[in-house]
């Protein structure tokens, strides 16, 4: 489907991009506190604490909300799972 970005919220932002980071997922932008944009031009994954930012340039809330994405990284395929604050792989 080639969507580029996708929304993961979480109270927690450095475990979750620890757990993306050994599949090649870099930090994009920002920073561990507020958000982390990880990824590349191709495809980010916005991570936000929701009691720290809002989003932009809405400044609607963020809520946790679960979902499932297949993604290409590095020419490997990789099925991830996000549900209540957990990354699954």
């Amino acid at each position: 489907m080639c969507i580029s970005k996708i929304g993961l919220v979480t109270d927690e932002i450095e475990p979750i991009f620890q757990k993306l980071n050994p599949l090649g997922i870099e930090i994009f932008d920002g920073n561990m506190q507020r958000f982390c944009a990880a990824g590349d031009d191709n495809g980010l994954f916005i991570i936000i604490n929701p009691n720290v930012k809002d989003w932009f340039p809405t400044g609607e809330k963020a809520h946790h909300s679960p979902f499932e994405v297949d993604i290409a990284v590095k020419e490997k395929q990789h099925r991830l799972k996000y549900l209540k604050n957990s990354l699954q792989f």
